[in-house]
């Protein structure tokens, strides 16, 4: 979606003159007091991207036990509704198909049509930047709207109760600030992430074809960081150093991951190192690749979706960063080890698109044996 150059346009230049014209003509219906605290029927806004709905799900969670009884449902993507497929605290998902509205915008009439017809009491906007987010949610029809005023973005017009979008909070965090206007307080701030049995026996066989033993130990590389976060990987030739490294350690198979678009990446990298023949898994469904991550006794990969997988797993992460901040992205778990780019202009990024230069070149400066180091304390 932050690649998508059209509808990152439409979103920013018509999104952001659409809310400010609502909220002119709509006035009395943007201070609305939030005087009922039994919502019914709630709408839940997200629809990028998958690391940030792992991260959601705290906030999912302590929403479900405030209010056991609520019809929840919640606005998806084709980028990140198999993550929430499984979801025990949503009643249901709605799928909002971005590609096809764009082809015929119509098709968001009829959408917002079949929205309204759900008449839910209260909408919450968990996106950061989008404009799209809060113009459904106002649409919608519910009466109170919550959602966050991000600085610069001007997409908090049409909210009811706006929530300050903190650059120095972690993500988890500021999902939970939203929950909290509704008198809500958390205890549990865990992720989750649901594996199903299908994957997992699909995984079992595919691995004992490729010659994986019971006994071996899997060390996940993920490479890639999606068709638009290049500035962010770690360059392959360092991972294929990493991979004749770890090598050396008995027992050990590497695993190569990748998305369909990073298919070119790991095939270079698997390459590389012919004598060690590292598996490889690209374009596997989301469902097949969460349960190989669950075999996992580390895995190594820059800022990216699979990291946040990992983490909610509870499998141990070496997770890399030069754009992006840790202390905002970073791994939510205590089985982490961060190790960040040795420049002083990192980090540079807040939502993930409006990176410090124009090639960033922070990665380089990881060195190799400083990773190698980081994935011999989880062996």
């Amino acid at each position: 979606m932050r690649g998508n150059k059209l509808f990152k346009f439409i979103d920013k230049y018509a999104g952001v003159a659409g809310l400010f014209l609502l909220a002119k003509i709509f006035r009395k219906k943007m201070s609305q007091p939030m005087v009922k605290y039994q919502w019914d029927k709630i709408l839940i806004i997200k629809l990028s991207a998958m690391g940030d709905t792992i991260l959601m799900v705290p906030a999912l969670r302590a929403l479900r036990q405030a209010y056991p009884k609520a019809v929840i449902k919640i606005i998806v993507t084709s980028i990140n509704r198999e993550i929430l497929a499984d979801c025990p605290y949503v009643d249901e998902l709605i799928y909002l198909d971005l590609e096809n509205i764009l082809k015929n915008p119509l098709r968001l009439h009829r959408f917002i049509r079949k929205l309204r017809k759900e008449k839910f009491d209260l909408a919450l906007d968990f996106d950061q930047w989008l404009r799209l987010s809060p113009l459904l949610a106002f649409f919608s029809g519910a009466e109170q709207r919550v959602g966050f005023r991000t600085a610069g973005q001007h997409r908090d017009f049409t909210y009811t109760r706006k929530v300050d979008h903190a650059r120095d909070k972690h993500e988890v965090e500021c999902f939970l600030d939203l929950v909290s206007v509704l008198g809500i307080e958390p205890q549990d701030k865990k992720l989750e992430l649901w594996v199903k049995r299908s994957a997992v026996i699909s995984i079992n066989k595919h691995l004992a074809e490729l010659g994986v033993m019971k006994d071996d130990i899997l060390i996940g590389l993920h490479p890639g960081c999606g068709n638009h976060g290049q500035p962010r990987q770690w360059p392959a030739d360092k991972y294929i150093a990493l991979i004749k490294e770890l090598q050396q350690q008995k027992k050990i198979k590497i695993v190569l991951t990748g998305g369909n678009g990073e298919k070119e990446l790991v095939e270079y990298i698997a390459a590389a190192v012919p004598d060690l023949a590292p598996v490889l898994v690209i374009g596997w469904p989301l469902a097949d690749l969460i349960a190989l991550i669950r075999k996992y006794r580390a895995l190594v990969c820059g800022n990216t979706g699979v990291m946040h997988i990992a983490a909610a797993l509870q499998i141990p992460v070496v997770a890399l960063h030069g754009p992006t901040d840790p202390r905002k992205w970073g791994p939510w778990t205590d089985q982490a080890a961060v190790i960040t780019a040795k420049k002083p202009c990192v980090p540079c990024l807040y939502l993930g698109h409006e990176y410090g230069c124009h090639a960033p070149s922070c990665m380089d400066t990881i060195p190799v044996d400083e990773v190698y180091s980081a994935v011999l304390k989880y062996l």
